[in-house]
């Protein structure tokens, strides 16, 4: 009980006791930001991937179109074997950007989006295009030329809204690293006036 002890004594215990409660609150924001720290690393770092990716996406992406363009010029049956190659490249990054992207759904839905543009673009343009020169029927190639135009154009929008999501997270991620830094300084400076109060 408080009644027996002195005013001095007990202003010391609500010091003391001030001053656990404060230095468990520092503990407990300090132990936050350290495991904020380490997930916005890894975060990060996947997002670095997620753009080594990407170009690599567009690569693939720009290796088909090229492909199909110079084939349709000169009928090389190379330059189909280096379309496929481009299309199954396109397919295993795309994998492995949805392997990334699990929390980013803007992301996922982007990666979505592309890859029913790519498939639109092959199966209404490259395609059909390629077998036209492969049989012969090249009298049918100016109305594929036709139809290039706004399918390659939705194919670019969707390359850049790919981008458009990743610049987003990347905007998440300072976000977070700015809180981080915020809360880090006020857990800070709580616990020094803590201790000057109980001084």
């Amino acid at each position: 009980m408080l009644l027996g002890i002195s005013r001095n004594n007990r202003y010391l215990i609500g010091i003391a006791a001030l001053t656990v409660v404060a230095i468990v609150l520092v503990a407990a924001a300090y132990a936050w930001t350290e495991s904020e720290r380490l997930d916005i690393q890894v975060d990060g770092r996947q997002a670095s991937d997620l753009w080594a990716e990407s170009a690599q996406l567009t690569a693939a992406i720009d290796t088909q179109q090229g492909a199909v363009d110079d084939y349709l010029l000169n009928s090389d049956p190379s330059l189909v074997t280096r379309f496929d190659a481009a299309v199954a490249d396109e397919a295993t990054v795309i994998a492995e950007m949805r392997s990334g992207a699990a929390e980013l759904p803007g992301l996922e839905r982007a990666l979505a989006t592309l890859e029913g543009a790519t498939a639109a673009w092959r199966s209404s343009f490259a395609r059909p295009a390629i077998a036209a020169v492969q049989t012969g029927a090249t009298a049918v190639l100016p109305s594929f030329v036709r139809a290039l135009s706004p399918q390659d154009d939705i194919v670019r929008a969707a390359l850049a809204q790919l981008s458009v999501e990743l610049n987003a997270a990347e905007d998440n991620l300072r976000t977070r690293e700015d809180a981080l830094a915020t809360t880090r300084t006020a857990a800070t400076v709580f616990g020094l006036a803590t201790l000057v109060i109980s001084a």
